[in-house]
């Protein structure tokens, strides 16, 4: 169960936009994953507090779009006053799409600050931390008609090496 309040203030005008939101969730029974022993368990936090801010802003230049946000979170367990695992505490993202009649492409930036996590391998589960990590994503899209348009999406163009939880691969 939780409870959530979040107040936002934006501004808005003919090509743009600017917004601020800060919130704060209050989680009883939070469930998360223990990484131990051979398979792990769930098990539950009985208080959390997630904390955050998250700034966005996005400007049309004619057939320029430009796009960017930056989260910054402060999610804790209530009882211990430790970070919960796997949540970054800084997440920063740009993007920006041309348009060519009908055809669009773009490129995305994200980059992801380090978490903790714990390593399942070990018993009892040891903390690890996880890296921060950048993320380069293309995309193009053409519309054939009002109806019918064909998407393309290159995640992760250079290949980078990261982790969202210790020891699962990403795709």
């Amino acid at each position: 169960t939780s409870k959530n309040v979040e107040a936002r203030i934006a501004y808005t005008h003919d090509t743009g936009s600017v917004k601020l939101v800060a919130y704060q969730n209050r989680i009883k029974n939070l469930i998360n994953w223990l990484a131990g022993g051979p398979n792990g368990e769930y098990y539950n936090t009985n208080r959390a507090k997630i904390k955050g801010y998250s700034l966005m802003f996005d400007q049309q230049f004619d057939d320029l779009a430009m796009w960017g946000s930056v989260d910054l979170t402060n999610p804790r367990d209530k009882e211990t006053g430790n970070r919960l695992i796997r949540r970054a505490a800084q997440v920063y993202r740009l993007g920006a799409d041309y348009r060519f009649t009908n055809l669009q492409v773009g490129a995305e930036y994200s980059w992801t600050a380090k978490r903790s996590d714990q390593d399942f391998r070990s018993s009892p589960a040891e903390d690890v931390t996880l890296g921060s990590f950048s993320l380069v994503n293309l995309t193009a899209k053409y519309d054939f008609s009002k109806s019918v348009t064909a998407t393309v999406r290159w995640d992760n163009v250079f290949n980078k090496r990261y982790e969202y939880a210790y020891g699962y691969n990403t795709p």
